[in-house]
């Protein structure tokens, strides 16, 4: 089976793709700093397994996840026939109060957390319902 993580440069998505990995998913592990060569996206490209595919996604950029989707349903095998789970881990917080905190850094956060989430599984969503995932 094959699953899509977003935010797997760190924390929680990285150490998910290596899990799900470990127990012989397929993994398409979604990382903003793929492209920079960040150390989470080295690490799981390090592994050098073909069932663990870095690729580069800003849930934010419609033309990053749209070649995520590109790639991923070129990658994908005629058995797996398509996403069986999509994990929309990406994410950021705000701390400190209301008052002090910017719009600009709400604008972010929803932007990032919400409309990301959105995006992703918009895009992705027909190769979930063809593994009927």
């Amino acid at each position: 089976k094959a699953v899509l993580i977003t935010g797997c440069d760190k924390g929680f998505g990285h150490a998910l793709a290596k899990q799900l990995h470990a127990e012989g998913f397929t993994v398409f592990a979604g990382c903003l700093l793929a492209d920079k060569n960040g150390d989470g996206a080295r690490e799981l490209k390090n592994m050098k397994s073909d069932r663990m595919q870095v690729l580069q996604m800003d849930v934010c950029s419609d033309q990053e996840v749209a070649q995520a989707v590109d790639f991923v349903k070129r990658t994908l095998k005629e058995s797996e026939g398509g996403l069986w789970g999509l994990v929309n881990n990406a994410g950021v917080s705000t701390f400190g109060e209301v008052e002090f905190a910017t719009l600009d850094n709400y604008k972010n956060v929803a932007e990032i957390n919400l409309w990301g989430t959105v995006r992703v599984t918009k895009a992705f969503l027909p190769l979930i319902r063809r593994a009927k995932g």
